[in-house]
């Protein structure tokens, strides 16, 4: 028997479930390890986007079966939510987003926009089209080595707006963040109408501190 690691999860939402409060566990990414005091090869797996409980090899003790509960299949509308909401109208919200693994700086806010960029793309969005983001860091010493990941994911031409807090000693990862995002508007915002008369669509009018 060896001890299961859960790497890196997720929450699946469904129409409904908000209002309950539940959602399905989804196992993305997987590992198995020796348990303290025992030696073994560690494996290690992963799954796409639907609900999947990877199998560990072990060696059960003897014991008489008894049937197995029948457990209802995922819908086949589940969508991954990690950390995320789509309302009506195409509004999204996130929750913290954090990066899948300790490093410096830069490496962990690639990281956290690359989950972001996921997270944007299972719902019909992409990063053009995130309104505002929560930028939290560890250290503000940081924000150099972090805005460059950061310019080069939503570029320069009406980026969202950015509030970028000091978490202070005893955070865990050097960079987290959370966004908003109205789905489509990114491209509406950035070219005038077809046949190129008339004027486009107003710019956002949001605060963004040119960086």
């Amino acid at each position: 028997r060896r001890t299961l690691v859960l790497e890196e999860t997720a929450v699946a939402v469904t129409a409904g479930d908000e209002e309950e409060g539940c959602g399905t566990l989804v196992i993305r990414r997987w590992s198995t390890a020796a348990k303290p005091g025992e030696d073994g090869a560690s494996e290690t797996g992963s799954v796409g986007a639907e609900a999947v409980t990877p199998s560990v090899p072990s060696s059960p003790p003897s014991v008489p079966s008894s049937p197995s509960p029948s457990l209802p299949s995922p819908p086949p509308s589940l969508r991954c939510l990690p950390h995320a909401y789509l309302h009506a109208g195409g509004l999204l919200h996130t929750s913290l987003i954090l990066p899948n693994t300790r490093s410096s700086p830069g490496a962990e806010m690639a990281s956290v926009l690359s989950s972001a960029r996921s997270i944007l793309s299972d719902l019909g969005c992409t990063p053009q089209d995130v309104l505002s983001v929560h930028l939290y860091l560890a250290d503000m010493a940081a924000f150099k080595a972090m805005n460059g990941p950061y310019a080069a994911f939503f570029g320069s031409t009406c980026p969202p707006s950015r509030i970028c807090v000091a978490l202070g000693p005893g955070s865990q990862h050097a960079v987290a963040l959370d966004l908003v995002a109205q789905r489509g508007s990114g491209d509406a915002l950035r070219h005038p109408p077809p046949g190129g008369t008339g004027a486009g669509p107003p710019l956002r009018a949001n605060l963004h501190v040119q960086s």
